[in-house]
């Protein structure tokens, strides 16, 4: 990964918001230095970085990116200011996109994402290009690829069908031109989320690597000099070249007289060619011949055994009463090699009347670039990723993501018998849909919430016979434990937000509409069972909780008067304090909806109404601040939809308001297959609780 930003889009609440990304670099060489340079809007570029080791690293964080701008990092070497590689940030307004974020939560299941490349890896060779990414949809990708040099190579993979993964290799033949800066260009045909056609485009640079090859004469030994009665007196000339084109490379050189007998011990040469940007499979040469009468026939026509030239490996020679002549030719693939690399040679003629052995070696310098991977999206995170999913249905399956970086995610699913399965999803662990699912203990009530961490795991949380909840964790491996009883007793699955050093702040609604908050650390789920706190009732449901970096944590509802609610805990103190509640306006809807499209600050709200209305409210400051003052109309879901274009406005209407009614899935079927189908689920039932039934006890 020679350069990568993180973001590579960076959201903005507002146009005099300050945003940051952070750079990281590196050349994959401790001897090569590099240094970064930052353009704004194509402009001419400033020093973002005086210079570092080439070691992995190297990183800086860039705090004043604007609104309205494209920022691009060039990773240069200090040595002759050569790009090595480029990465470039955009922005987008938030606000702006708030509306499409929530309609993605509601439709989520139902509808077909936007096209998108992602996951790209460019992995540079020294003359080849291997290029690997993902598509969104199933689409016949197009790439092209063009030098410095003008030359340019393209790949469109027409008889290999629509599919997700793609991956192709540029310069098999011919090959690229190496040490040069490539421009690439990948465009995926495909659809936005409503069916409108549109095309996906990534670009960007690379640089190919080296190959420097040295041929070596170093010795000669004459084995017959074709003279019975006297020495041989030859002339030589050694060379090499593109064994694929027979172009001859480098200078040739010559040792236009040698006195000889195949009595004499070898000759010492010390010859070298040098081959700059050397060709994959080189070739190396030594004609000789003996001129008995002293005289060349026709001016300036070639004499053969004068000079090299290349017509595959091999030995050929001959004679007549005028000389005697003999070449012999290697031809040796340094294609694989990839690092400083000498081996010895020795070039034999056949058996004729002039025959000889030359001694020597090939010294190959190859340098090869770092692949670098750009995983995120191309475009503003307008559809965002689920680190939480809530399962209900069985035999569908679900995808948990954005825990533990680029790790993995989770593929989860409920299956007929009532237990939970689940399965790692990651490009190192590939396996089919229907390989690599284990069952997480006994059968459970549902719905369940699935969790990714921070650290890579999953945690869940299901029911028991008396809704009593229950807990159990997965580590970064995936290996499962078993439920654990955390008690108290809910109506709808936990809001959960996960803080410092992993510990959960989980959030229960009794059947009075009371909410509970209870607090657990990685390991307090295996020990003991949380205390249950009230915090406030008169809750209708939709709890929503997010962990703020200052250690607060923040839970929204929708009140039983349709009132948006909100309270905030903060060195453990929750404000308003006692059972109060911030009061966020009545907008109106049976079903609240919050997201956070940038994760440092800011909130998004919306309440969906019975007749599919949308109303929405902005809070760029959250925590800190005030929300805006008035709710926004939306309009209604298909509204929005149609404003877009028609094609996902089939397949939304399958979506109910309170949960998403997708049909199910191929891989969905693939659990039935395994009885994991869509019947009826009973869960597991538990012992009953001691003491008193208090909701939430």
């Amino acid at each position: 990964m020679p350069i990568s930003a993180k973001p590579t889009a960076v959201g903005f609440w507002s146009p005099t918001d300050k945003g940051k990304t952070v750079i990281t670099w590196s050349t994959g060489n401790p001897l090569v230095l590099a240094q970064v340079f930052r353009s704004v809007d194509g402009a001419g570029p400033t020093q973002f970085d005086g210079g570092a080791n080439g070691l992995p690293g190297n990183t800086k964080g860039d705090p004043n990116l604007s609104l309205g701008h494209t920022y691009t990092y060039v990773l240069r070497r200090t040595l002759d200011n050569a790009v090595i590689a480029t990465v470039t940030v955009s922005t987008y307004d938030v606000q702006e996109n708030l509306l499409g974020a929530f309609v993605q939560n509601i439709v989520w299941d139902v509808s077909i994402p936007p096209q998108e490349i992602i996951n790209l890896t460019i992995a540079p060779g020294i003359d080849f290009v291997r290029i690997s990414f993902q598509t969104t949809q199933p689409t016949i990708p197009s790439i092209t690829c063009s030098a410095t040099d003008g030359s340019s190579t393209a790949w469109f993979p027409l008889f290999g069908g629509m599919r997700t993964k793609h991956t192709c290799i540029l310069g098999e033949s011919p090959p690229l031109p190496q040490d040069t800066i490539h421009s690439y260009k990948i465009t995926a045909a495909g659809h936005k989320l409503n069916g409108t056609p549109e095309e996906n485009i990534v670009t960007g640079t690379f640089r190919t690597g080296s190959r420097h090859a040295t041929i070596m004469f170093d010795k000669m030994k004459v084995r017959n000099d074709s003279d019975s009665l006297s020495n041989g007196e030859l002339t030589l000339a050694f060379g090499g070249g593109d064994a694929d084109t027979g172009a001859v490379m480098g200078v040739p050189l010559d040792w236009p007289y040698m006195d000889i007998s195949d009595d004499d011990p070898p000759v010492d040469l010390n010859l070298a060619i040098p081959i700059a940007k050397a060709p994959r499979r080189l070739w190396a040469q030594v004609a000789a011949f003996d001129d008995d009468y002293g005289f060349r026939p026709g001016a300036g026509v070639p004499i053969v055994g004068e000079s090299v030239w290349f017509d595959g490996g091999g030995s050929r020679g001959g004679s007549n009463v005028e000389r005697d002549w003999a070449d012999v030719t290697g031809v040796f693939d340094i294609a694989d090699i990839t690092t400083p690399t000498t081996f010895p040679i020795e070039l034999a003629t056949d058996d004729f009347r002039l025959a000889y052995t030359v001694f020597g070696s090939i010294a190959v310098d190859a340098s090869v670039p770092a692949a670098f991977t750009i995983r995120e999206p191309s475009r503003p995170p307008l559809f965002l990723t689920r680190p939480s999913v809530m399962i209900s249905d069985p035999g569908k399956m679900l995808l948990v993501s954005g825990g533990g970086g680029d790790k993995h995610s989770h593929s989860v699913g409920l299956g007929a018998d009532g237990a939970i399965y689940h399965k790692l999803v990651s490009s190192e662990r590939r396996s089919s849909r229907d390989e690599g699912w284990t069952r997480l203990g006994e059968a459970v009530g549902a719905p369940v919430k699935a969790v990714a961490r921070k650290d890579g795991g999953l945690s869940l949380f299901a029911f028991d016979g008396e809704r009593g909840m229950l807990y159990q964790n997965l580590n970064e491996g995936g290996l499962a434990g078993s439920w654990r009883k955390l008690g108290g007793q809910f109506d709808e699955p936990p809001a959960v937000a996960e803080g410092k050093e992993g510990k959960l702040d989980i959030f229960g609604l009794g059947a009075d509409g009371t909410v509970y908050h209870a607090q657990l650390g990685p390991e307090d789920g295996k020990v003991r069972r949380p205390d249950w706190q009230p915090i406030g009732g008169g809750v209708a449901g939709s709890l929503s909780a997010f962990a703020i970096p200052d250690g607060s944590v923040g839970v929204f509802a929708l009140g039983r008067d349709g009132q948006v609610l909100h309270k905030l805990r903060s060195r453990g103190k929750w404000t308003p304090g006692g059972a109060e509640w911030q009061g966020l306006g009545t907008p109106g809807g049976e079903q609240l909806l919050v997201v956070r499209p940038v994760e440092e600050k800011g909130v998004g709200l919306a309440t969906l109404a019975e007749d599919r209305m949308l109303r929405y409210l902005a809070w760029p400051d959250y925590p800190s601040g005030k929300p805006a003052r008035r709710w926004k109309d939306g309009g209604t879901i298909d509204a929005w939809l149609a404003a877009q274009a028609p094609r996902a406005r089939g397949a939304e209407r399958r979506a109910s308001v309170k949960s998403n009614g997708a049909k199910a899935t191929r891989a969905s079927l693939a659990l039935m297959a395994r009885g994991i189908g869509p019947t009826a689920s009973a869960g597991a039932a538990g012992p009953p609780r001691r003491g008193a039934r208090r909701r939430g006890g």
